[in-house]
């Protein structure tokens, strides 16, 4: 089958998981067997694919989608959308839909994330499918801590944070925590909001913090980083959940991520859970843990990246006539 993955102009600017999953699905369909090609507007004859699979609603992406279904082929469609009646009011509604009413089949995170947008735009539950983030088995491999520590002369113990620097992420509230609690924090994530970035170290009173903004999802320093930190921590406003989390949990890290969104679905009671109200609490709650946590790591086997595209192969080859 030749597939066509694409998505909306600026994304792989400053990629975060959503980029990287485009990246890894690619990466497993073509194991299967499939041709799989990232769309480039200079070349790509649309027309010449079997099935285009468009990644994430943001606005201008109803005309990509549009032109998809004139010309009569298979459209799957990834929101990557955390919609609830708290935050919908931040989102054009609308425009959203008309997106989601032109697949033939919306493929999320979750079953939770399903049943969120099922209500909140009105659409048939036969219209959704979903696919489980992945982790990709090199992230479960043993790798030394120090190539880390000695790349960017770390030497102590620090709580981890992975996520692209901007307000969703919420990293500002965790560096007042870090810093409430004077503990050592290292934040590695491209800067999607510079203005928040610099809010950020503002607030770093005490100098507990280290930003660390450009290592590649694919870098070694990157899998040493979650191998050396004493914890990770994902307190985000929503997660559908965080490519990181299951990276760092692969490293049987104990973690603590945000209850809003489906991270529940994927680590039940294995994890703690936090909000905006409790963070500090609950991260004094995951000092008296364990590093290495046996039982995570169990848990996030059954979401390696070549057990969960079986699911996507299932929904494009259900959609070819």
């Amino acid at each position: 089958m030749k597939i066509l993955l694409a998505t909306y102009p600026m994304a792989h600017q400053t990629p975060g998981g959503g980029e990287i999953q485009i990246l890894y699905y690619k990466k497993y369909l073509s194991k299967l067997g499939h041709k799989v090609s990232y769309f480039n507007q200079w070349k790509d004859k649309i027309n010449k694919f079997d099935l285009v699979h468009f990644f994430s609603c943001i606005g201008g992406s109803e005309h990509f989608c549009k032109y998809v279904k004139d010309i009569g082929l298979p459209l799957v469609i990834s929101p990557n959308l955390w919609i609830n009646d708290k935050n919908k009011k931040n989102y054009n509604l609308n425009e959203i839909k008309n997106i989601l009413s032109l697949s033939d089949k919306i493929i999320c995170n979750s079953k939770i994330e399903s049943k969120s947008l099922i209500k909140i735009f009105n659409l048939n539950k036969n219209s959704f499918d979903y696919v489980y983030n992945g982790v990709d088995k090199i992230f479960f491999q043993q790798i030394n801590e120090n190539i880390f520590r000695k790349k960017y002369k770390i030497n102590y113990p620090f709580i981890l944070n992975v996520a692209n620097i901007e307000k969703r992420k919420n990293q500002l509230k965790l560096v007042e925590v870090c810093n409430k609690l004077n503990k050592k924090l290292i934040i590695i994530g491209h800067i999607r909001d510079k203005k928040y970035y610099e809010l950020i170290n503002q607030t770093d009173e005490k100098k507990i913090l280290k930003i660390i903004p450009n290592i590649n999802h694919n870098s070694i320093y990157l899998r040493s980083a979650y191998k050396a930190c004493k914890y990770f921590v994902l307190p985000s406003t929503l997660e559908t959940p965080g490519l990181s989390s299951l990276e760092a949990a692969a490293q049987g890290k104990n973690l603590l991520i945000t209850e809003e969104g489906s991270c529940r679905e994927y680590y039940e009671k294995k994890v703690l859970y936090c909000n905006n109200s409790n963070l500090d609490k609950k991260l004094e709650e995951l000092f008296k843990k364990p590093a290495i946590s046996l039982s995570v790591i169990n848990k996030v086997k059954k979401f390696e990246w070549s057990k969960s595209i079986l699911r996507l192969d299932k929904v494009y080859k259900s959609l070819i006539k």
